[in-house]
């Protein structure tokens, strides 16, 4: 009997850990913090690696360059941003298109952190289904985090318009500056 009531104070106890809670006093505890503070995270450089099925997604950051790529069997997406202009490659027809913008695209919205002073104390929602995980939420949506132990799996950032869900492969504070090279051989096609 004793063994019993042991086993069922396990149960109860270990169930309760799991129970969500928001933590509204964060100081720098959160796991999305810790795991970003250790990958030396800039929000103003970085290389980022994530995959969606079978798509692999490259995102690559500069103070004023970005860089994003899709790839799966059936084709590859690759748009470069710099200098005022977005080129959009296209791989079939060996051309690319220029056209002007005012800003850089922010590829990562809602997957990454803008500013790692303000996750340090950003209040988050928390608990435990298969995987650890922390939501963020930011006016239009939210962010949430999927963790197994102290490693990041995958991201979840939901809008009102959508819902998409990652899983994560790296991310970096190297530059590949090659990257934002346009293909010499390619015909520009501006607007």
């Amino acid at each position: 009997m004793k063994k019993f009531i042991l086993i069922l104070l396990v149960i109860l106890f270990s169930g309760c850990a799991d129970k969500e809670r928001i933590v509204t006093n964060a100081n720098g505890e959160a796991k999305t913090y810790q795991f970003f503070l250790k990958q030396n995270y800039n929000p103003e450089q970085y290389t980022l690696n994530l995959k969606n099925g079978d798509s692999k997604i490259t995102i690559v950051v500069t103070k004023d360059k970005s860089f994003y790529q899709v790839t799966n069997k059936e084709n590859t997406t690759q748009i470069i941003e710099k200098d005022g202009y977005k080129h959009t490659i296209d791989f079939d027809m060996k051309s690319y298109t220029t056209e002007l913008i005012m800003d850089l695209t922010n590829y990562s919205l809602g997957y990454l952190p803008k500013d790692m002073e303000k996750l340090k104390t950003e209040s988050y929602k928390t608990g435990k289904d298969k995987l650890t995980y922390e939501e963020y939420v930011y006016q239009g949506g939210s962010t949430t985090y999927y963790f197994k132990g102290d490693k990041l799996k995958h991201i979840k950032n939901k809008t009102s318009l959508n819902e998409t869900t990652v899983s994560f492969v790296s991310i970096s504070s190297k530059i590949d500056k090659k990257l934002f090279d346009l293909p010499k051989d390619y015909q520009e096609i501006t607007y």
